[in-house]
């Protein structure tokens, strides 16, 4: 297949659909959809399946694909830069707090993994890497710097795309070598926002994210059925709201002393090796903890 241009390695829950979305409404650019997880979970060495997505790709246009969970993968990266060794990748880092708390309210919402609505116990469970680890960026990104030239890495942080977003689209835009006055039509949306706590859901949907938790159903088609159960169950949320059906009693907290121990003990020091390491300004990120 032909050499691809850009890729977007990471990192969840940092706005990458975002960024992925007004990628795609670049006129010089062509993207299939987003996550298709080709070089950890589906990959192969002919590239035949990840080629299939690209077949109708003009050749007058650009072309990438967004997969966050590369972030973390060193052996994805390894294999990213054996195949296209000039590709251009594209990092969004979030403070690492406000991606933990994020990415434990989507696991809820979408009936992923938690029925836990405590952070601090969350962060006490064997779940709590989805929350610490993925926030370590000076980690992840220093694999990255050992894989790729720092030419080829793009940093984008999510404070700037909530401040400037415009600033942010003409520099990725430029480092992409396309057109950076082009606007697209997603520049002021907000995609694939979280949920808040009020908006989390009701009893029915919580049960059925339970039974999907439960050794009683594991097996193919009883995880099947529960999956389509909870699509059609969201599917019918805005009618049951209208009608009072989805009142929600359980009520997710956050903990101060939960974020305190995730500065303290994971993110202060990363923070600091990562403003070392990139050269970045991070103060923001910084918290002052009793």
């Amino acid at each position: 297949m032909r050499a691809l241009d850009f890729i977007g390695i990471g990192s969840p829950k940092c706005g990458t659909t975002w960024i992925a979305q007004c990628l795609a409404e670049h006129p010089e650019v062509f993207m299939p959809r987003k996550e298709f997880k080709y070089f950890d979970r589906l990959y192969k060495p002919d590239l035949k399946g990840f080629a299939e997505h690209f077949e109708d790709a003009p050749q007058n246009k650009i072309t990438g694909e967004f997969t966050p969970r590369y972030f973390i993968d060193r052996a994805a990266l390894e294999r990213i830069k054996h195949h296209f060794p000039g590709v251009k990748t594209i990092m969004v880092l979030r403070d690492p707090i406000e991606r933990a708390v994020s990415q434990f309210r989507f696991h809820i919402y979408n009936v992923m993994r938690e029925n836990i609505y405590s952070f601090r116990e969350v962060l006490e469970s064997p779940n709590r890497y989805h929350y610490t680890e993925k926030g370590l960026y000076a980690r992840y990104i220093r694999q990255v710097y050992e894989i790729f030239p720092k030419e080829q890495v793009c940093i984008i942080l999510y404070d700037e795309i909530k401040s400037e977003p415009g600033t942010v689209l003409r520099n990725l835009y430029s480092y992409l070598g396309i057109d950076a006055g082009f606007t697209p039509e997603s520049l002021h949306k907000k995609v694939h926002v979280t949920k808040a706590a009020s908006e989390l859901p009701p009893h029915g949907l919580l049960t059925l994210n339970k039974l999907r938790q439960s050794p009683e159903f594991k097996k193919p088609l009883q995880r099947t059925a529960l999956r389509i159960g909870s699509r059609l169950y969201r599917m019918g949320m805005p009618v049951m709201s209208k009608l009072g059906w989805t009142k929600n009693d359980h009520i997710v907290t956050v903990e101060q002393e939960a974020l305190d121990y995730l500065y303290n003990d994971y993110f202060r020091d990363d923070i600091a090796e990562l403003e070392a390491l990139t050269g970045l300004d991070l103060a923001h990120w910084k918290r002052t903890v009793k």
